[in-house]
């Protein structure tokens, strides 16, 4: 295989860090709206110099030269990579292949408004970077910029890894030292500026531990700007006097901070925890409390039970012999010969107590007895007219309304013309109603004692 020439050596590396920066460093278009962040830092120049003029050291595909045409700058670009260069011819931007260190020490003293430089520190060796500085010093007017940004070591992970994924980055260059070398070189006003932090840690987000080692800005700028006159230093001063990025100090400080507050909302919800353990406790031995107090009552309730139980058992036993016993006593009553012998007695007893209770309720009309009740049928019955001739009857039927025989809304009334026949009777010895109008609610024995009225009737007739 043929080893490649020089050129074409050259041309190849040019392609390949031209692929590099389009993965790693961003998109032309991401790149340019993060360049924006420096339009403040430089329109005030545009007041104190006319026609400003602009240098871009390690130019690249030329976004920052593309944003000073728009603001108003004459711009010019020096880069080594032909590659990086195509992409600034594409667009028609002013920019040449050189040696930044050789390009800027040719410039006359005090004819440039900026002098800047995105991601070249780090390329250069310590010597190179502190000409640049000073030959920034140089060729800068009163008043004019030195913008140099570079990756910032302060956060440890572009310090420990991201830093070195670009084969050509030397060594990582801490803000301070690039402030002390400004200082140095007679800058009058200086500015660190941090940049690319999280958007969710400068919205005050939660943090974790990895923000404070890889959360703080990924890269930082020295704004230097070169003694001038006072007009000139007071243009501005807003946006020098600002505050830009996260150190990884304050995120550190910040962490701490959340760090105590989660220890103490930590101990709060540990005492309120321990707090409703020692409730839960109480609960549950009063719970244990009441279910030994139920254990004990049911316990008691279950004696009492089986005691009503065994007593009422007992008190059936109880009832049960008596009733055997007295039974037994009946029945050695009823096979005994006094009983056999006085049975006559009994009857008569019994027929004589039929005979009186009946006899004094026919001749008292006792209320509820069988007589009352047939007395007041028959006097119902009675017909009008006979009631006028007697009054005797008249008062007989009064009593028996008075004393409940009669109904107040029944009576049956005799036709005057009417035949006094009697009604058959039924089988079971109750009259029916025959043709007259007589009634049919009289027993065999009511009947014939109406018969017999009516027949004491027709005789005074």
């Amino acid at each position: 295989m043929m080893s490649k020439t020089a050129p074409d050596a050259a041309a190849d590396e040019d392609r390949f860090y031209r692929s590099f920066e389009e993965k790693h460093r961003g998109s032309r278009e991401l790149i340019k709206s993060r360049l924006r962040f420096y339009l403040p830092f430089i329109e005030p120049l545009k007041q104190t110099q006319p026609s400003p003029k602009a240098v871009d050291l390690g130019c690249g595909r030329g976004e920052w030269l593309e944003l000073l045409g728009e603001s108003g700058f004459s711009a010019q670009g020096v880069d080594q990579n032909g590659g990086m260069l195509a992409a600034c011819r594409e667009r028609d931007l002013r920019a040449e292949q050189g040696d930044a260190i050789g390009y800027i020490k040719r410039l006359p003293d005090s004819s440039l408004a900026i002098v800047s430089g995105f991601h070249i520190a780090e390329h250069l060796p310590f010597a190179d970077l502190r000409t640049l500085i000073g030959e920034s010093s140089r060729v800068l007017k009163p008043g004019g910029l030195l913008i140099l940004e570079t990756p910032n070591p302060e956060n440890l992970r572009v310090a420990g890894t991201t830093f070195y994924l670009d084969p050509t980055h030397r060594r990582p260059l801490p803000p301070d030292l690039l402030k002390f070398l400004t200082e140095y070189y007679g800058f009058a006003r200086i500015k660190i500026v941090r940049l690319q932090e999280s958007v969710d840690l400068r919205a005050n987000a939660p943090i974790a531990l990895m923000d404070v080692l890889g959360g703080s800005s990924a890269d930082y700028a020295v704004i230097a700007q070169k003694a001038g006159a006072p007009d000139a230093l007071a243009n501005g001063g807003k946006a020098f006097s600002a505050e830009y990025g996260l150190n990884i100090e304050s995120l550190a400080a910040l962490y701490d901070r959340q760090l105590a507050r989660d220890r103490r909302g930590a101990a709060e919800l540990e005492l309120r925890v321990g707090r409703r353990l020692e409730a839960l406790d109480a609960w549950r031995r009063e719970i244990t409390r009441r279910q030994d107090e139920l254990a004990a009552r049911q316990r008691e309730i279950a004696a009492r039970d089986a005691a009503v139980h065994e007593a009422l058992d007992a008190w059936q036993r109880d009832v049960v012999a008596r009733n055997t016993a007295l039974q037994g006593q009946l029945s050695a009553i009823n096979r005994s010969s006094s009983w056999r012998l006085t049975a006559p007695l009994r009857l008569v007893g019994q027929t004589w107590r039929w005979l009186h209770v009946g006899a004094v309720s026919w001749v008292t009309l006792k209320p509820g007895s069988r007589p009352h009740r047939i007395a007041g049928k028959v006097v119902e019955a009675l017909p009008q007219g006979l009631l006028g001739k007697y009054p005797g009857l008249r008062r007989l039927r009064s009593f028996a309304a008075n004393s409940g025989s009669v109904g107040v809304s029944r009576s049956v009334a005799f036709s005057s013309g009417a035949d006094n026949s009697p009604g058959s009777v039924s089988s079971d010895g109750r009259s029916s109603l025959a043709p007259n109008g007589m009634p049919d609610h009289l027993t065999r024995r009511e009947f014939k004692f109406y018969v017999e009225l009516s027949k004491a009737r027709c005789k005074e007739n």
